[in-house]
């Protein structure tokens, strides 16, 4: 419980943090809880979320311009350069194991794992979020 012993060598720190009158959190609770928006300031905000959206709306409208073709090309490039070497690794797995683990470990760590799940999301969150919006709507 080595992680546990700042709680117990700083009760400063603790009290500034915790105390329930005067502590960080409370204070930032109250910060919190005592917003209060008038009906006017809550259409103004709307207002405001409206216009952004149609800018948005406007600015991505044609979607078929040479970057975000581009942009859909790398990302069927690296999906199959993913894939393509994890099933060398996979393959490779009955001739080297450790070329197999290895392989296997480096697609599946930070660099190419996050690359590769960060064009997953970029690239097909925006359909599957227009799928499960539709979904709820039919029930």
């Amino acid at each position: 419980m080595k992680w546990f012993n700042w709680l117990t060598t700083a009760p400063k720190v603790i009290d500034d943090v915790f105390d329930k009158d005067n502590g960080l959190i409370s204070q930032a609770g109250a910060w919190i809880g005592n917003q209060n928006l008038t009906a006017e300031e809550v259409m103004e905000a709307n207002a405001k979320t409206v216009l952004l959206v149609q800018n948005h709306v406007e600015k991505t409208l044609d979607e078929n311009t040479e970057r975000s073709k581009a942009r859909r090309r790398i990302a069927e490039k690296y999906v199959d350069f993913y894939l393509n070497w994890s099933s060398v690794g996979f393959a490779s797995y009955f001739l080297v194991h450790e070329y197999s683990a290895w392989l296997l470990s480096a697609l599946t760590g930070w660099a190419f794992g996050g690359a590769f799940s960060a064009v997953i999301i970029f690239h097909f969150g925006s359909y599957g979020l227009e799928r499960h919006n539709k979904s709820k709507v039919k029930k």
